[in-house]
């Protein structure tokens, strides 16, 4: 079994992101793509006011989570 950890910050800025954006509480992992991620960031940057380094560890974490969800089918 592998585990992995995102921070609690993060977490709750991607809970937020999804609300704002799509209207729901969690989104599918087919819908995360470029656009996604430009938007997740953009809102990082403007509503969350987070610098560039900032945005792009919590992106980091993201990724890291996504892609043990498609390693795992």
């Amino acid at each position: 079994m592998v585990t992995t950890r995102i921070s609690k910050q993060a977490l709750c800025n991607l809970k937020e992101f999804v609300e704002k954006n799509y209207g729901r509480k969690d989104i599918l992992l087919t819908e995360v793509n470029v656009s996604f991620i430009d938007s997740y960031v953009l809102f990082l940057q403007t509503e969350k006011k987070c610098h560039q380094n900032g945005a792009m560890k919590q992106v980091q974490r993201l990724k890291k989570v996504v892609n043990i969800g498609l390693n795992y089918g």
